[in-house]
């Protein structure tokens, strides 16, 4: 047990032997150069809870399985068990069910109004087994993550069409309209 102000510290080896419960360690100090002793009855103590089960810092809610993106805007939500130091979030999906994330989404700073959900407009591309993994790093340096369910991606087109203003002829071949300029 250490002394680290303001609190106490127990090494990682001690924590690993506590069994899952409520721990009392008691102190007594002695002043230097009194003899009296500091704490009700000489003592005193620090009382904690370990627990098995950890804490869920951030879980990923959307997209789920049976989820088909397409190259619409599609809403990534999450939830974050504190919104408070969140320095930022970083999102970032995968095209084989999570084996590797090498394609970033966005990284949202901690100071944004919104913290728990991001709209993506996917890529064009053709996707099985893809997944969003959302990481949360805290002004503290700690970071936390979970992944999506897995989801589909489906190949589309998406492109702009404009009617040309002028300068060009308008003609119907094999059942279209097509358009052809004139160079000026």
């Amino acid at each position: 047990m250490t002394w680290n102000w303001p609190g106490w510290a127990i090494s990682d080896a001690q924590w690993n032997s506590l069994a899952t419960g409520t721990h009392t360690y008691y102190f007594m100090f002695t002043r230097t150069g009194g003899g009296s002793t500091v704490g009700a009855n000489g003592e005193i103590y620090w009382q904690f809870f370990k627990s098995a089960v950890l804490p869920t810092m951030i879980t990923v809610t959307s997209p789920t399985t049976g989820d088909v993106l397409t190259r619409d805007p599609f809403t990534i939500m999450w939830t974050l068990a504190s919104t408070a130091d969140v320095e930022y979030i970083t999102i970032y999906y995968s095209q084989n069910n999570g084996a590797t994330y090498p394609h970033m989404i966005a990284r949202i700073d901690g100071t944004d109004p919104v913290l728990d959900r991001y709209i993506w407009r996917s890529p064009n591309v053709g996707v099985t087994q893809g997944r969003i993994k959302v990481v949360v790093r805290y002004k503290d340096g700690t970071e936390y993550s979970d992944e999506s369910e897995p989801f589909r991606i489906a190949k589309g087109f998406s492109f702009t069409s404009w009617r040309p203003m002028s300068g060009y002829t308008s003609f119907w071949s094999g059942g279209r309209q097509g358009y052809s300029f004139m160079a000026g």
